[in-house]
């Protein structure tokens, strides 16, 4: 488990910056300590960044982000930060994987300084919210790894890993099930099955002094998906229709349970941003399919796995770990 002073050291390394800028095309960037070149693929609308290890070709690790419109490497106050874990994750994986993540379709630091609500659809450019589809997004990391996997660095016997969390930790389940290649998927503190049917159990939470009208506004805001299911225009609970209507109905139990793919839980049963109980789907339905799976239910904990008096981000850093070692022990 890590330490306090490299929790602090590894957060610090989350936010350090690239000290060489990438050119359209491929290039070399330092982020961390750790190299990670910038490529981009199917006619440049693809972008992904990708860290070589020192003792190459390695299995390929996708890091796929949570909701919203941030771009992996996103100007700060100090420079560019690394906003999905992928640095972390690189330096803890100490060599045993080539490290990848990618941007959202039409992502640009540009379209994401007019978001309104981190993780949110709320105010990003419309080349955001209008290829925002778990079909497009899953599309998308597909032509990534496919061009990331003829890449020499990588090795093309070794099934691809996947590490998602809250929305990636959902796309990579759907993603496994799409993919035979994908060997291993971690699920971090994603939905069980059927977003639509947590927000009617997170909802009251918003409002704990008029859970019936939260409850009441929720149904709304989901019958104009219904009426509307690819507008992409009218804000609904902070995303699109288009949103809704495709990551809405997403159950990662299902996919999860069809794909290939060995499975790394990890949620926190008091996590206010999904009903967490419903998470329970996913090993009943491995369980069903005989299938063995690790779990690890953070009793107490956030969505970032948080619990009462822990250092932040902690436990999900030494999650991080355990899923690295869980791979490399499981793999090839």
């Amino acid at each position: 488990m890590m330490k306090q002073a490299q929790i602090a050291a590894v957060a610090m390394a989350c936010a350090a910056s690239i000290t060489a800028s990438a050119a359209a095309g491929s290039a070399t960037a330092l982020v961390a300590r750790t190299p990670f070149e910038r490529h981009d693929t199917n006619n440049g609308t693809v972008r992904y960044y990708l860290a070589p290890a020192p003792a190459e070709p390695r299995p390929l690790l996708l890091v796929i982000q949570g909701s919203g419109c941030e771009p992996v490497f996103q100007p700060g106050p100090a420079g560019m930060r690394a906003t999905a874990s992928q640095d972390v994750l690189q330096e803890m994986s100490n060599g045993r994987f080539v490290v990848m993540v990618v941007d959202k379709l039409g992502v640009t630091s540009e379209a994401a300084s007019r978001a309104t609500n981190p993780g949110a659809l709320t105010g990003c450019a419309e080349t955001v919210r209008a290829n925002h589809s778990l079909p497009a997004w899953t599309a998308a990391l597909g032509r990534a790894i496919d061009a990331a996997r003829a890449d020499p660095r990588v090795d093309p016997r070794a099934g691809v890993q996947v590490l998602g969390m809250s929305e990636g930790a959902v796309t990579a389940a759907r993603l496994a099930a799409e993919r035979p290649d994908i060997s291993h998927v971690t699920f971090i503190s994603g939905t069980g099955c059927n977003q639509w049917d947590d927000m009617f159990v997170v909802a009251p939470r918003w409002q704990p002094n008029d859970p019936a009208g939260a409850i009441s506004y929720v149904e709304t805001q989901l019958r104009s998906v219904f009426a509307n299911p690819e507008d992409t225009q009218a804000d609904v609970l902070g995303q699109t229709s288009l949103y809704w209507s495709t990551f809405g109905r997403a159950c990662a139990a299902e996919d999860l349970a069809k794909s290939n793919a060995d499975v790394f839980l990890a949620w926190g049963t008091d996590d206010p941003q999904i009903d967490p109980s419903g998470v329970e789907a996913i090993p009943a339905a491995l369980l069903a399919a005989g299938r063995t799976f690790h779990a690890k239910r953070v009793f107490a904990g956030s969505h970032t796995l948080d619990t009462p008096g822990s250092e932040p981000f902690a436990n999900l850093f030494t999650t991080y770990e355990e899923a690295l070692a869980w791979m490399e022990d499981t793999g090839p």
